[in-house]
């Protein structure tokens, strides 16, 4: 078997926990599966809309928080088009397009690399899938664009997503988030000192009561990729705007395994961010989660609802959550390629 697994992209670097942790669950699931990983950054990629910087215009980027791409002029804009995802060059059995995709920035990027999955009568399987939030209009987008697709499974990562989604897809299970799999993926080396992690964007860092060193990492190490100004640029813009880089510890790196050994050797993580938490939690250490999203309706799933009262670690109940997420790719694997 041949599978494709459509990665989203890695400059959030939460992203790559979930996208590597997709391939540990396919791994297991098809232990002799050939597994091709296809960049989802040409999806994502910028353009330039209306009539440019220079005619009062702005740049705007396929993905953008608050773009309507339901709106005609960003699903016929020539530069996305124009875009090519290897996807199309290879003769799959399996697509799987991994992690929190189900909203219109999530989704629409990676929906005419999809509907030609599809032409192909490639069966496509959203896995550890969920929403950025489930609000009538965005039920609506979602569920018009699954029913366009006629052999789809989907995995959620947490109930909403299942409740909202389950009925319009061929077959559906509930089941968790796929960076809880990342400790599969990878093991790093033992750190030689004792630390503590703060991953903080979007609100104000807490005091935290820790005699440990405080490691302080940014997820978005490149900020909003723009794949025509180069890493230079990216770097000074971050180091200039960013209030983060004015504290002690902070770390920067383009590898996803940089930031794994900081989650599997902390003592303890604080963040806003859900996927600083995910990891730390999947290599057996505590986490406390400091924001308030509906994207945090994942946690309901392993048992940690309270992770934002308090900090927390998953109990062995984990390894059987894990064990039946494998199965539930297989059943339903199974289930789509007999209809296809």
């Amino acid at each position: 078997m041949k599978i494709v697994i459509l990665r989203t992209w890695l400059t959030n670097i939460g992203n790559g926990f979930i996208d590597k942790g997709a391939k540990a669950i396919v791994r297991q699931s098809f232990p002799e599966a050939d597994i091709f990983e296809v960049s989802g950054f040409p999806n994502k990629t910028e353009e330039k809309v209306a009539l440019g910087p220079l005619a009062g215009g702005t740049w705007r980027k396929l993905g953008d928080t608050g773009q309507k791409f339901r709106d005609h002029r960003f699903r016929t804009h020539p530069v996305r088009q124009n875009m090519v995802n290897l996807s199309e060059f290879v003769d799959a059995d399996l697509a799987i397009l991994p992690g929190c995709v189900l909203y219109d920035v999530g989704l629409e990027p990676y929906f005419q690399t999809l509907l030609e999955l599809q032409a192909r009568d490639i069966p496509i399987v959203i896995l550890g899938a969920g929403g950025g939030d489930y609000h009538r209009e965005t039920r609506q987008y979602v569920t018009e664009k699954l029913q366009q697709l006629d052999v789809c499974g989907l995995i959620a990562r947490d109930t909403p997503t299942y409740e909202h989604y389950g009925d319009v897809v061929d077959v559906a299970h509930n089941g968790i988030d796929c960076a809880f799999f990342i400790n599969e993926w990878h093991t790093p080396p033992e750190s030689n000192q004792q630390f503590t992690v703060a991953a903080f964007d979007k609100v104000e860092e807490p005091p935290l009561q820790t005699d440990n060193r405080t490691i302080r990492p940014d997820h978005n190490p490149f900020g909003r990729s723009k794949p025509y100004q180069g890493l230079p640029r990216n770097v000074r813009d971050r180091l200039k705007n960013r209030n983060n880089f004015k504290r002690g510890n902070v770390f920067v790196s383009d590898l996803v395994t940089d930031y794994l050994f900081l989650y599997a050797n902390t003592e303890t993580t604080h963040s806003d961010r859900i996927h600083a938490c995910v990891p730390t939690l999947a290599y057996g250490n505590q986490a406390k989660f400091h924001f308030d999203t509906p994207r945090g309706a994942l946690f309901d799933n392993v048992g940690l609802s309270d992770i934002t009262d308090r900090t927390v670690s998953l109990d062995e109940g984990i390894e059987e959550k894990k064990e039946q997420q494998v199965q539930q790719l297989r059943d339903t694997v199974d289930v789509l390629q007999n209809m296809a």
